[in-house]
């Protein structure tokens, strides 16, 4: 836990203090001590004062990394009017007994941008979390204590605990509280046990809260000693064993059993009471618990069973009437609650890909992981000057696979979110109902996007316009009411992000120097595996994703909000790229996009991130770790590069040309018909030519027609081309220097995506499908030594864990 302490200091205008002289004799803290917010200071040259004199430091950790400080008054702690509650005057103010009153806690200071001093102070600087957050990640059972000192207390009787450093959360921090308490089976409330019921009071507004949100919650009440005005539960631990304290909470009361004990024995009393504050607490309940408490209540007012179902099915006919109103869909309690354990889950962007994997999408890990990208980035706030909304390209031979993945993909999407077309009128996008707004338009097999066909289209460049710009308008005539011809403005709002499919390598050049292209795996083996699923499928073998686990995935998307995401490292990123010889100018829009990639990873993590002073979120480096293995090859291609897949053609043929056609297809085991899509971009890229087997290019077109129909036309490297030097995105491991990081370290594989494997499906009908994930079998004892370790978030994290704004 690392407890501090800080000694009391000195508040000497000239003297700076002991912790300042002893940081800044460190290179590393030398000149950035004003940014630590440990400190006062007149000038951020010094001399600096302790803002924590003579109390005990508690430490907020998030993600393995300290996020805040608290710190706790003691006996020492100064009386003046920067450690003590004070009058108009800036007199300290005494308490009955005469004695300074303290304010007990204080949190580090924090980034105020128009506060003179306070603006040099870090903005990554004490991030809102609660204390503890680490601790409960996983747990089964929590305890919610009150004090710091308490949830130390907890914590070092292996407990897993959190703190709101007070009473009760606050109401803005009751949404995060739940879905930081998401996939628990009990939440234990051990508030102070006060003579003025304060702290029983608090405990009872958060259990009602947390009840309502489906969470299984118990009051657990200290015994007070005899003549004590109250007792924490640090107090109570002194003289008690963890065993004592699992005894209290195994006799504790759940909400629900202290609201139904509270009520009127009457019915017609407690009537008001039920359908205001008990009621619609058991909206959340499973239908076995519900039975339960309904029965309880029975006995309680001394009622019928009929009559309290009654009033229920009213409060439920209530609810359903505002969601009606609202516009709000009911969501089953059990649906909502999984939702918001994977909200909080860090490996949520994996096993989004494995969840359509499971769905009969074999391996394409790659094109799934960027269809959710860009589906994503139609969250991200709108830049005129760099949009943020992604645009995605599927280029592939017809049957690839490129529609079916995007359609497994949009099963676990609301569609409320996107705009599914095959085509669409020159004007008719601006009349949509709903508009695009944080929509996703997709467009299934792109005729009108291609290059041949889009010169004149209206529907092409609205399209396009949208993507670049964010907006776009167009007036038109129309008659008022009086039949008055008067101009009207047709406007269409983003942002918005676009897919398409297509089997045309290049579309309409503006629009194809917006998107980022993707590829299906179009290999032999591929085939054979999706002939085999396809199989699977239709012999009934073949399972697939079960309708909850859609709704849940439908429903966690639809949790996501627009947000606004920084990234503390985009500098690093641009100065690396710089480094090398070649800058194209195609570097610009791909750096962006490469950007907006790690913005809509925060975007899916937005529950799990923390918060700068202006309240955007804030990309760790497990972000830019999972956005580079999304978007590595696209970036590849955008600047000219080739795929790696590509390049290893590229040497083949270098090497090995003059080559026939029918080799290569048997060389890289892919179809002639799927391999002809492939080559014919390179001939117009010029990277390939066709020639003899001399190597001696074709004089003119029917001399190469000539060539082909005898079977002696070969193809080779075009003598001219040659791969510039151009520098690829760093490495996290780059960016950072923590080995951690680097190729097979521990963080880098907790990481991993695991976009690279892909899946042979057996036909045996006795074989289970093979997923892209890792295997979870354990090996055996004998291989054990040659096996790698496996981390998994399940069971551990990580110290430091990749939270790095450098």
């Amino acid at each position: 836990m690392k407890i501090g302490f800080a000694p009391p200091g000195t508040s000497h205008p000239k003297i700076s203090s002991d912790l300042a002289e002893y940081l800044g004799a460190m290179p590393e803290f030398k000149d950035s001590l004003a940014k630590s917010g440990l400190f006062g200071f007149a000038s951020p040259a010094g001399p600096m004062w302790d803002c924590f004199k003579g109390r005990i430091i508690f430490p907020f950790w998030k993600n393995g990394k300290v996020v805040n400080l608290i710190a706790r008054a003691t006996s020492i702690t100064p009386v003046d009017q920067y450690e003590c509650y004070t009058d108009k005057e800036g007199n300290v103010q005494t308490d009955e007994a005469g004695q300074a009153m303290y304010v007990k806690y204080k949190k580090l200071r924090r980034h105020i941008p128009d506060d003179e001093k306070r603006k040099h102070i870090s903005k990554f600087i004490g991030m809102e979390t609660f204390m503890g957050s680490d601790s409960i990640r996983g747990a089964k059972e929590i305890i919610i204590t009150e004090g710091a000192p308490d949830w130390v207390s907890a914590v070092d009787y292996d407990f897993a605990a959190i703190s709101p450093v007070t009473t009760n959360f606050r109401d803005r921090d009751l949404d995060k509280l739940a879905h930081e308490t998401a996939g628990t089976d009990a939440v234990y409330i051990i508030n102070d046990a006060d003579a003025n019921e304060a702290g029983q009071k608090g405990a009872l507004k958060t259990g009602k809260y947390l009840t309502g949100r489906g969470r299984k919650v118990f009051l657990v009440e200290l015994p007070r000693p005899e003549g004590a005005s109250k007792i924490d539960l640090n107090e109570y631990l002194v003289n008690h064993t963890a065993d004592d304290l699992r005894k209290l909470m195994e006799s504790a009361r759940s909400v629900l059993d202290i609201l139904i004990d509270g009520l009127p024995a009457d019915f017609v009393k407690a009537q008001p009471i039920l359908k205001t504050e008990i009621l619609p607490l058991l909206l959340g309940v499973d239908e076995g618990l519900r039975v339960h408490y309904f029965e309880l209540i029975r006995k309680a007012v001394k009622t019928t069973k009929a009559v309290i179902t009654a009033e229920f099915d009213e409060v439920k006919k209530a609810l359903a009437k505002r969601e009606k109103e609202a516009d709000v869909p009911t969501v089953d309690p059990a649906i909502q609650t999984a939702a918001e354990t994977l909200a909080k889950n860090p490996a949520l962007i994996r096993m989004r890909i494995d969840v359509v994997n499971r769905s009969g999408v074999v391996g394409e890990r790659n094109v799934i992981a960027m269809y959710f990208a860009a589906l994503d980035s139609r969250l991200l706030p709108e830049d005129g000057a760099s949009p943020n909304a992604l645009a995605i390209k599927n280029a592939g031979h017809h049957g690839s696979g490129k529609s079916f993945s995007l359609k497994k993909c949009l099963e676990l999407y609301p569609k409320e979110a996107y705009l599914l077309i095959t085509n669409g009128s020159a004007k008719s996008l601006y009349y949509l109902p709903n508009g695009l707004k944080h929509c996703a338009l997709i467009v299934a097999e792109a005729f009108q996007f291609q290059a041949n066909n889009a010169g004149d289209s209206e529907l092409v460049y609205v399209t396009r316009s949208l993507l670049s710009e964010g907006c776009v308008a167009y007036q038109v005539p129309q008659k008022d009411e009086d039949g008055n011809f008067v101009t009207v403005e047709k406007r269409l709002d983003g942002p918005t992000s676009f897919i398409t499919t297509t089997t045309i390598d290049k579309l309409e050049a503006q629009l194809e120097d917006r998107l980022f292209t993707i590829h299906p795996d179009e290999s032999m083996d591929q085939t054979r595996s999706i002939m085999n699923m396809t199989a699977k499928i239709k012999s009934g073998e073949f399972e697939g994703v079960d309708k909850a686990t859609q709704a849940t995935w439908k429903l966690f998307h639809s949790m996501l909000r627009p947000v606004d995401v920084i990234i503390p490292y985009a500098g690093q990123i641009a100065s690396h790229l710089q480094q090398g010889d070649k800058l194209p100018i195609a570097t610009r829009r791909a750096f962006n996009r490469v950007l907006a990639i790690i913005q809509t990873v925060v975007c899916a993590y937005q529950f799990q991130r923390s918060k700068d002073d202006k309240g955007r979120l804030m990309a760790e480096m497990s972000d830019y770790w999972m956005a580079l293995q999304i978007v590595r090859e696209a970036f590849r291609e955008t600047l000219g590069h080739q795929s790696k897949e590509a390049e290893h053609r590229i040497d083949f043929i270098r090497q090995n040309g003059p080559v026939q056609y029918g080799a290569l297809a048997s060389e890289w085991g892919v179809s002639k018909s799927a391999l002809t899509g492939w080559v014919r971009g390179k001939l117009i890229d010029g990277i390939l030519t066709w020639c003899d087997e001399d190597g001696v290019e074709f004089p003119d077109e029917p001399a190469l027609k000539k060539a082909k129909h005898s079977g002696k036309a070969y193809l080779k490297i075009n003598d001219a081309f040659h791969i510039d030097n151009i520098t690829g995105l760093p490495t996290p491991f780059e960016l950072t220097g923590d080995t951690r990081w680097d190729e097979g370290g521990e963080l880098s594989r907790l990481y991993d995506l695991a976009l690279d494997p892909r899946p042979i499906v057996e036909h045996s009908a006795s074989e289970k499908v093979l997923e892209a994930d890792l295997p979870e079998d354990e090996p055996d004892a004998e291989d054990h030594e040659e096996t790698e370790e496996e981390f998994s978030f399940d069971d551990w994290i990580p110290e430091g864990l990749g939270n790095n704004p450098i």
